[in-house]
């Protein structure tokens, strides 16, 4: 989750997909989940099919990316690959950023890069 300053506390606010947590712009039921309790949180997170967790993953290949610069660009796509990632909501060019960064790795990795 990225994290950014609060300009009118200085606290930090949470943001998830370009949300900010608790900002009432997801469709989260805060008050409901602040009464939940521990063990029922994390039983319907594991029960959620799109819930990752730690103790599934191989952290044997985690890698830490840091955020780099982003050069800004014109690019002709086709339209149903554009309109894909668009349905996939906030954060979709940071997805198809994404993709194109494991293409070029998979490529460096096969030495099939060309100057």
């Amino acid at each position: 989750m990225d994290k950014v300053k609060n300009e009118k506390t200085d606290g930090i606010i949470t943001v998830f997909q370009g949300v900010p947590v608790g900002s009432g712009e997801d469709e989260t039921d805060w008050d409901r989940l602040h009464a939940m309790p521990e063990e029922e949180i994390e039983r319907n997170a594991r029960e959620d099919p799109n819930t990752l967790c730690l103790e599934d993953c191989d952290l044997t290949q985690l890698r830490v990316v840091p955020p780099t610069k982003k050069k800004q660009i014109s690019l002709r796509m086709d339209d149903d690959v554009v309109d894909w990632f668009q349905s996939l909501g906030k954060g979709y060019q940071t997805q198809m950023n994404a993709v194109l960064r494991a293409y070029m790795e998979a490529r460096k990795r096969e030495g099939a890069m060309q100057k």
